[in-house]
């Protein structure tokens, strides 16, 4: 077995009168990658910047190879090989990547800044680590991969032999992702660091991990090897066996069978758009969960955007409930009982100072007036009952912008229930969500289809989460979908994404 790099043992931590983190301990091994997973506010944050010398306990020991350490500051906890990485990355955007990489450690001669060893020092560690890059870059016009790759690289050159990563996937598409996934754990492996990663995505925690602990209340509820334990029994230690069985008992079972489905109520044919939508076609019935996967660049979030009347239409035909159909406007669309949830929430969702029960009042007040008179009591209980039904948690009479992210997406798909759709168009639902809030979503998603009859249309870069909530899927490849349907009982990840990478044309619907 590996040796122990890293011991926490008892970690208690307090704001005020509230127990964020109740005695936790966790074991980091070198050469080993640890997923740390759980709700948020189950304490993972608090945990890493307890470990990062960010936040300093209030009881328990650190043991760092077997001694006890205490860090009055991140950068003791750097010195002593200690590195975490935010979501909020921390490189200075204004730099080059060797300046970056080299700050508050630059080589110098005589008192002289020897430019050209950093810059040859920087080329072989980026090149090592897979990035063509010359070093001479700005951070600035670097996509995220990439600079999140440099902090990684910054932490591995100031020698860290432990790595915190703070949900490092969230703005990465899949192939980024892999490739992130592949780079750590050849870190763990030949460099022999320990690496905890906290991950809302279950199926990444699978692919790269050696063991996971999972928190729920600041407590340990699950530590394992990751070979010995299910994804179910993940789950159901982040949100609790009694809700996991609720959530069970209220999801109706996925996967229709196609004998059952009625006629569609949006069809497509050949449509195609000014911007990067080519030949797609499509059927979508009442009450099915449909999903719509591709890789990047394929067109997926540009045909819901088609859909709801946010982009043109340049060619080809739609119809609704066997209409013609050719919205020039979101407002034509949500005429039609066609409604669109973004994948940006915040700049896209909702208004941030308004509270959740107004936000989700806006588009449906129209249907609350009475002679020119809002009756706004009525509006808003109406709200507030979806509200409840999707267990949104936090203050809904305070500004949006204080509830979570899970939460925030709750609200926002009770904005979109509450302007009674007939056609559900979810591009990524769920988002940066934590797995617990993800599960709760996709059963309300599965419960709307079933028992509203609402024809859903997902969107998402998860293949989890596609298999998971949706009955089929449909593929995007370069703009075009046939509308070729491919049974998601039937699928894996892996297949998903063999299909997504296929050129061989399939056959077009009738």
């Amino acid at each position: 077995m590996a040796e122990e790099r890293l011991v926490a043992q008892g970690i208690v931590k307090r704001y005020g009168s509230a127990t964020v983190l109740h005695g936790v301990a966790l074991t980091l091994r070198s050469g080993e990658v640890h997923g740390l997973v759980g709700h948020n506010g189950a304490g993972k944050s608090t945990l890493l910047k307890v470990l990062a010398g960010a936040v300093a306990p209030d009881g328990g020991t650190i043991l760092l190879d077997g001694r006890p350490v205490s860090f009055a500051s991140p950068a003791a906890a750097t010195a002593a090989g200690i590195a975490c990485v935010f979501q909020e990355l921390s490189l200075l955007e204004n730099l080059t990547v060797t300046q970056n990489l080299f700050l508050a450690r630059e080589i110098a001669s005589a008192g002289i800044l020897d430019k050209q060893a950093m810059r040859e020092t920087a080329r072989r560690e980026l090149a090592a680590n897979g990035l063509n890059l010359t070093g001479d870059e700005k951070v600035a016009n670097l996509p995220v991969a990439q600079r999140q790759m440099i902090e990684i690289i910054g932490a591995l050159a100031r020698n860290a032999r432990v790595i915190l990563l703070d949900e490092p996937t969230t703005a990465l598409e899949r192939g980024q992702i892999d490739r992130l996934v592949e780079t750590l754990r050849r870190i763990a492996r030949e460099r022999d660091v320990a690496i905890v990663i906290v991950d809302h995505k279950l199926d990444e925690i699978f692919a790269v991990c050696d063991h996971v602990t999972a928190l729920m209340d600041g407590r340990v509820v699950l530590d394992a090897p990751i070979a010995t334990v299910s994804h179910e029994a993940v789950v159901e230690s982040i949100i609790g066996q009694q809700e996991a069985a609720r959530l069970q008992a209220q999801a109706p079972a996925v996967h229709a069978t196609a004998a059952a489905k009625p006629s569609p109520i949006l069809t497509a044919r050949g449509v195609g758009a000014p911007r990067g939508l080519r030949d797609v076609s499509l059927d979508l019935a009442p009450g099915e969960v449909l999903g719509l996967y591709g890789l990047a660049g394929s067109g997926r979030s540009r045909l819901l955007r088609t859909l709801y009347g946010l982009e043109p239409v340049g060619h080809g035909t739609m119809r609704l409930r066997d209409r013609p159909y050719r919205p020039q406007s979101p407002r034509a669309a949500m005429r039609e009982a066609v409604v669109f949830v973004s994948e940006e929430r915040k700049a896209n969702g909702f208004i941030p100072d308004f509270d959740a029960i107004r936000n989700c009042t806006l588009p449906v007040l129209r249907r609350h007036a009475w002679g020119g008179v809002i009756r706004r009591q009525e509006a808003e209980q109406e709200a507030i009952g979806v509200l409840e039904r999707l267990r949104v948690r936090g203050d809904i009479h305070a500004p949006m912008s204080r509830l979570s992210g899970g939460n925030q997406q709750k609200a926002l798909l009770a904005k979109a229930v509450l302007q009674r759709p007939q056609v559900l168009l979810l591009d990524e639902p769920t988002k940066g969500i934590d797995v617990g809030t993800k599960a709760e979503i996709h059963a309300f998603i599965r419960s709307l289809a079933a028992q509203s009859g609402v024809a859903v249309l997902v969107v998402s870069t998860e293949e989890e989460e596609l298999l998971a909530v949706c009955d089929e899927v449909i593929i995007m490849q370069r703009g075009r979908c046939s509308g070729r349907r491919h049974e998601a009982a039937r699928l894996d990840s892996t297949t998903l994404r063999r299909l997504a990478l296929e050129t061989t044309p399939e056959p077009v619907l009738a």
